[in-house]
């Protein structure tokens, strides 16, 4: 699945969208996000996409933190790093500015 798919699909399904499938297609632009540039000059570090990935995924900080082993101060930071970096206020705001 492309970007644009993605941007098309959200476009048609609106509110009606799943929450697994906004996931879905918001993993797909992140893997999208490694390949292209703009990953590049946004400048995320891995870990940070990392914890980005897995709060697209709807995953609370302690999982994210048993996951990554870290604590859940450090996925704080990272999260915080991420969202500065991507232009994002919220967690919630991630899809938005991926998409």
């Amino acid at each position: 699945m492309q970007i644009g798919d993605v941007i098309a699909l959200v476009r048609r399904e609106g509110s009606e969208l799943r929450c697994w499938e906004l996931s879905e297609a918001c993993l797909d632009a992140v893997a999208a996000l490694r390949r292209h540039q703009r990953f590049q000059r946004v400048g995320l570090t891995p870990r940070e996409l990392e914890v980005v990935e897995l709060l697209l995924l709807g995953r609370s900080h302690q999982e994210i933190a048993e996951h990554l082993e870290l604590t859940i101060r450090t996925v704080r930071f990272h999260q915080s790093n991420a969202l500065e970096k991507l232009g994002a206020e919220t967690r919630a705001d991630l899809p938005r500015v991926l998409l």
